[in-house]
Parts: structure tokens; C-alpha cells; sequence
């Protein structure tokens, strides 16, 4: 990433009310984002990105809860070692010691898309590692207790909107939400109309959920 890019990062990140700050965990030196005052909220970004892609959500969150962004480890500034593997099962634990690092015993948790697009050769065998899954991710979405809320693009050209079946299936707790003329990146595209579903899925007392502008909720499955 350019000098300029990251200068605009920086920017962005302290209009969000987050400080960048920097923790060693195991064999890896995780970057991450820091702000705010309240319950935690854990944002983790998707494939080839980096925390600085919550900045824009995370300035509606910071006014009301702490938000701790990493960049995971093998993203951004994050140390990524040539021979580790990243694998979702090494990076659950990975993040998994991120939290214990971080005395986080109890918080909320978002994350972005991490299906993967090879556009760079560097991101090849990180690539490669995500198909090694065993057991298949899918599989363990019926293992999901906690209320949860998805939100998915009606203008998704990279993961087609009809895919958030599988979650409503998979996950008893779901609520669905299709965020018009939105594609694969709402956090960026669509960041306020974002911020406001989540935090009025947080907030909400009676696990009903009240829409909010330029969103639609999908019909039960």
C-alpha cells in the first residue's frame, strides 16, 4: 500500500475515533484499531483487506461501544510468515488468542466476506489454504447459538445475493437483511445504513427487529 493510501487511512481511522495500536501474539505481531467507550464490538475484515475497511461503520459504533479492529494475522500490517498456514482453523485460533491477548471474555462480534478474489500473486497461497477447510465451514453454521444478523448486498456481483439462503437455513437465530443497491462492500458502500442495522439489532430487547432506511427484510425461509 502506498505512503498516500495509508496516510488517507490514518485519516479516516481518526475521524472513526480509533487509535492504531500494535500487540505481539504468539508468533505474530497483530495491528489493530482501537476506540471507544461500552461493550466491545470485535470487527473482522474479509479477504485481502484490512481493518482500515470498518472505519467509515465503526465512527457510528465508537459513540456508544469499544471497538477493537485488527488487521488479521497475514493482512495489512500484520506479520505474515512465509511457511504458516491461514487456514481458517489457524486463524480461528489465531484470533482466539487475539482475544485472550486482549482480556475480551464477553463481546459482540462482526465480520466482512472473506471469500477470496487471486488478483495478486503474493495472496496465492493464503488462497489455496482457504479451500483446506475440514470440517467445511457450512457445516458448522447450525453450530451458531448466539442472535445473529446478516446483511448482504442486492447488487452483489462477487458472492450473488441468493447465497444468504444458506445462512437462513444454517442459522436458527438469523435475522436477514438484503441492503438495497448495495453490492459486495456495504461497509463501504452503505456504511451508515449499516451502522444503523447493527445497532439497532444490539440494541434491541424483545429480538425484534425494526427496519431502518434502505434496508429490506428478507422473507422466512
Amino acid at each position: 500500500m502506498s505512503a498516500i493510501a495509508r496516510m488517507l487511512l490514518a485519516v479516516d481511522r481518526a475521524g472513526a475515533g480509533l487509535r492504531q495500536r500494535e500487540i505481539q501474539v504468539d508468533d505474530h505481531r497483530i495491528v489493530y484499531s482501537e476506540g471507544g467507550h461500552g461493550e466491545p464490538i470485535l470487527l473482522l475484515h474479509g479477504f485481502g483487506a484490512e481493518s482500515g475497511s470498518w472505519n467509515h461503520v465503526a465512527k457510528f459504533l465508537t459513540k456508544r461501544y469499544h471497538v477493537i479492529a485488527p488487521n488479521l494475522p497475514g493482512w495489512g500490517t500484520s506479520t505474515r510468515l512465509p511457511d504458516a498456514s491461514y487456514a481458517y482453523p489457524e486463524q480461528v485460533e489465531r484470533v482466539h488468542r487475539f482475544v485472550q491477548e486482549m482480556k475480551l471474555t464477553r463481546f459482540h462480534l462482526a465480520g466482512h466476506s472473506i471469500d477470496a478474489v487471486r488478483k495478486c500473486e503474493q495472496n496465492r497461497k493464503i488462497f489455496d489454504d482457504l479451500q483446506k477447510n475440514d470440517p467445511p465451514l457450512l457445516d458448522q453454521l447450525a453450530k451458531i447459538q448466539a442472535p445473529a444478523l446478516v446483511i448482504w448486498g442486492d447488487h452483489d456481483e462477487l458472492v450473488d445475493v441468493s447465497a444468504v439462503d444458506v445462512f437462513k437455513r444454517g442459522i436458527k437465530s438469523a435475522e436477514v437483511l438484503i441492503l438495497k443497491n448495495s453490492g459486495h462492500m456495504p461497509l463501504i458502500e452503505n456504511p451508515r445504513e449499516c451502522a444503523d442495522a447493527y445497532l439497532a439489532f444490539l440494541g434491541e430487547k424483545n429480538r425484534i427487529f425494526q427496519p431502518v432506511a434502505g434496508l429490506s427484510r428478507a422473507e422466512p425461509a
